[in-house]
């Protein structure tokens, strides 16, 4: 039975950081008229997301549209007067797009099975990190079909197949399992938290029957 896991993003993520408080944006806030681009500067965190003093800062230019970042200045002012003081607003907005890093345990699962009951076991495991909401789909999935010959005419060619996830099985089982073709209307939606950004782990756990 091959089946399908996709990662889906759920949209961008606009942070608006100002000696002014700006409104979110979610498609992030519009250049406003002459606004210059910038050269700019970067160099790659640590492995848990610190920074790396170690690290070279290196340009990665400008005008580029696939460039890592791009940064620009506008609306300049000016003044000229024998006042004692002068005050203006400086406002920065940082439109960050949604990132998404992951990894599985493996795309494969195999059983060798003398006799009928039921089983469990862990079948895949995956870690994602981002800094929003990830939505994981399934397609494809369904119970185990027969790969030999043609079996005589109403003899069952499938196994029954169910999914739970959870770290233990205990924390799965108690979940409840969900059929495997159901499982294709059931996207798993991973909330954006702290884990998240960081890495955030999830074991799914496959059960099987047959008689």
């Amino acid at each position: 039975m091959r089946s399908k896991v996709a990662f889906v993003l759920t949209g961008a993520l606009c942070l608006a950081l100002a000696g002014s408080v700006a409104a979110y944006n979610p498609n992030g806030e519009a250049l406003p008229p002459g606004a210059q681009e910038v050269e700019v500067y970067y160099r790659p965190l640590t492995t848990t997301g610190e920074p790396d003093d170690g690290a070279e800062w290196q340009s990665i230019g400008l005008s580029n549209a696939t460039q890592r970042a791009r940064s620009w200045n506008s609306l300049p002012t000016q003044g000229s007067c024998n006042k004692a003081y002068w005050d203006f607003t400086f406002t920065s907005h940082a439109s960050l797009a949604q990132w998404l890093e992951w990894s599985l345990t493996g795309t494969r699962k195999d059983w060798r099975i003398l006799k009928p009951g039921e089983y469990a076991s862990d079948s895949l495991g995956f870690t994602i990190k981002s800094n929003n909401d990830v939505v994981v789909f399934f397609a494809d999935f369904g119970d185990l079909q027969y790969l030999g010959p043609d079996v005589p005419e109403g003899t069952q060619d499938t196994i029954e197949t169910w999914y739970s996830y959870g770290d233990t099985f205990d924390e799965a089982n108690a979940r409840g399992w969900v059929r495997a073709a159901d499982l294709n209307q059931e996207p798993l939606v991973i909330p954006n938290s702290n884990e998240l950004h960081y890495g955030q782990s999830v074991k799914i756990w496959q059960r099987i029957q047959f008689g």
